[in-house]
């Protein structure tokens, strides 16, 4: 099998190659550092901060107003499949097919980079902005999740990706042009291009497109937050149409101590912990479902923020107190298994080989290893395998899992009926 080939170009570029001709289909996915996270920087020496959802914003209008026109539309009007998105970290702008790779490519660089803010196209990408931000007011997963990053969140300005109104009314021509200058250059970039393609051609191309860009003029950073251990907040609650309530019980751990390979490998042993522990086949699991805790089964997640890394645990609930007391009892005195531990292992060994059978698939666990974890390799067969048992329990363990918070979506109060605090 091939390895990926990476490449530092002069103007700062950072270019990853995966070049396999036995595969049809090429991917190039082009990402620059700024997500919803990003709210301080410094330019040229002078410090900005900026309101939440500017990232997307951006995102959103680089691909409706290029030189193109909408360059999803043109792109697939040459039989090729693309799309961007912004996450906590990054924005990217891919596109994948088996024909005009070499084309699109230099179509992407061009697009992305000769963007001119206009007060009217501004306003009009707001128009569809606007229209996801009530949409997430509706929808109870975003709704929890920006809960919990307020309850947790202490000096990390981060709550969600895309923002509020307020935050979106105050983009203006200014405020695009300032961040746009920061962060989409070659230094602030990465490129992936994986599948059956040209080496060499595409490295001519790559140059030769970046050489033909706006010039990029000043110093940037990224300021990087550091957020101190402790909760904000220890629960809240809102009132949503919703047939039964659901709550997240949240954790915050600290990882600041962890070298970018140990995140890596916290990221599979936080996975297996939470399995074995509170999966539907657990015992506590089954325990909730036959007592009526629970409607159906215990979902969980778990996301890296800077230094620290924040565990959710949601479930529809019948019985709050028994659902809280049962979960926090587990994950503070948990069960550790070893033929557990050896069967999640080989399941997911068997994921990440057949990873190899989708390029994308393959080259997207190294597009978040490097954005969440600094980590510039891809996850392997061989490297999952040398995970072991007692490394597992003593690694999970280390942690403290005494502080949580509780977020709550609640059926909306009808009049003359009293909500009741049951934590209080």
């Amino acid at each position: 099998m091939s390895k990926i080939e990476k490449i530092k170009m002069e103007n700062g570029l950072t270019l990853y190659l995966y070049e396999d001709k036995r595969r049809h289909a090429a991917f190039v996915n082009l990402v620059t550092q700024f997500g919803g996270i990003h709210h301080d920087f410094t330019l040229n020496g002078k410090k900005q901060h900026i309101p939440s959802g500017v990232a997307h914003f951006l995102e959103h209008y680089l691909l409706e107003h290029t030189m193109y026109g909408s360059l999803i539309n043109k792109l697939k009007s040459m039989y090729l499949s693309a799309n961007g998105v912004t996450s906590l970290n990054k924005t990217e702008y891919y596109f994948s097919g088996v024909t005009n790779i070499e084309k699109a490519l230099e179509m992407l660089i061009k697009a992305v980079h000769n963007i001119h803010f206009i007060k009217e196209k501004i306003e009009e990408t707001k128009k569809a902005i606007y229209e996801e931000i009530r949409m997430g007011e509706d929808n109870k997963g975003r709704r929890l999740f920006k809960m919990q990053n307020e309850l947790l969140l202490k000096n990390i300005p981060y709550r969600n990706t895309i923002g509020t109104n307020e935050d979106l009314k105050k983009i203006d021509v200014s405020l695009a042009t300032l961040c746009y200058e920061a962060f989409y250059r070659p230094e602030n970039e990465y490129l992936f291009i994986a599948g059956n393609f040209d080496r060499d051609k595409i490295l001519k191309i790559v140059k030769k497109s970046y050489q033909n860009i706006r010039p990029v003029k000043g110093t940037f950073k990224i300021k990087k937050y550091k957020e101190p251990k402790g909760i904000k907040k220890e629960k809240e609650i809102i009132h949503m149409p919703t047939a039964e309530d659901i709550l997240t019980i949240t954790y915050k751990l600290d990882v600041s101590k962890l070298k970018p390979k140990e995140k890596l490998k916290l990221d599979f042993y936080l996975s297996y912990f939470l399995k074995m522990n509170i999966g539907r086949t657990s015992e506590l699991s089954k325990k909730l479902e036959q007592n009526k805790i629970i409607i159906g089964s215990v979902s969980y997640d778990h996301i890296f923020i800077e230094n620290i890394c924040i565990v959710s645990i949601k479930a529809t609930i019948v019985k709050e107190k028994e659902f809280v007391k049962e979960i926090t009892k587990q994950i503070a005195h948990p069960i550790f298994k070893e033929e557990l531990f050896k069967l999640y292992q080989r399941d997911t060994t068997l994921e990440v080989a057949a990873r190899c059978e989708y390029i994308y698939r393959m080259i997207n666990p190294l597009i978040e290893n490097i954005f969440t974890f600094s980590y510039e390799k891809r996850d392997t067969v061989k490297q999952i395998k040398s995970y072991s048992y007692e490394d597992f329990q003593n690694i999970m363990k280390s942690f403290s899992f005494d502080e949580y918070a509780i977020c709550k979506i609640a059926k909306k109060v009808e009049k003359n009926e009293e909500a009741i605090d049951i934590y209080k």
